[in-house]
């Protein structure tokens, strides 16, 4: 049994068919990681108390938020996207915390203080637009049910039996990885914002974004299934 199967054939797809958008993958990690530099760099400066806090618990999120998307990218190299879901919706979660700190920066006290709220209530707060979505991930990803939407990938529909190893399609493949590519955007934006916060207007760190972004928007579609 090989059960890096699905990984080697996702590994082929990404240096072939998929090559450009491995390529928009690896350089949202590099400005993320770019970004989590400044503030590391930030926090070697003079600088007041409250600012210094902030920066201190937006970096620790945005690392915790890189391991989660990694997480996710390699859950999906493996053919279980289904299960990448619960990765997904503690992305989402991420991030609204990002968006929460950044309005009010003192909130970054109640994280120290282990006083934050639900995410729930966080996503409440913030006006958040994901709460269908993480919703639905929470019911049929984050959880062991048996849904029809949990279990559905696990069936195979000509013989009724339950499949041990996943189908790997590249068009589903890249699809997943076009969606990471898109949390990346939102998790990379919030990050220069809550720079911008404490005074950094990385100019270099901004102008790859925004090229990354478009890049990201005008990505090839999804190869068709006769790839």
């Amino acid at each position: 049994m090989n059960l890096w199967q699905a990984r080697e054939k996702s590994l082929e797809w990404l240096s072939n068919e998929l090559i450009e958008q491995k390529a928009l993958l690896d350089q949202g990690f590099e400005l993320l990681d770019e970004s989590i530099a400044l503030l590391n760099q930030y926090g070697k400066e003079p600088s007041n108390e409250q600012n210094d806090r902030f920066a201190s618990v937006i970096n620790l999120t945005l690392a915790k938020t890189r391991n989660l998307l990694l997480g996710s990218y390699g859950m999906m190299l493996d053919a279980l996207a289904q299960e990448a879901g619960a990765l997904l919706r503690l992305i989402l979660e991420a991030y609204e915390l990002l968006v929460y700190f950044r309005l009010d920066p003192t909130r970054a006290d109640q994280a120290i203080d282990g006083n934050l709220p639900q995410p729930g209530e966080i996503a409440k707060r913030i006006k958040g637009e994901f709460q269908d979505l993480r919703g639905y991930l929470n019911t049929h990803a984050s959880h062991l049910h048996l849904s029809y939407e949990s279990i559905s990938h696990l069936l195979d529909y000509q013989t009724f039996e339950i499949k041990a190893v996943q189908d790997h399609r590249v068009e589903v493949f890249n699809n997943n990885l076009i969606t990471l590519n898109a949390v990346q955007v939102l998790v990379v934006a919030e990050a220069i914002r809550c720079l911008n916060v404490i005074g950094y207007s990385p100019n270099l760190l901004i102008d790859k974004f925004e090229d990354w972004r478009l890049k990201s928007i005008k990505a090839p579609p999804p190869p068709s299934k006769d790839t």
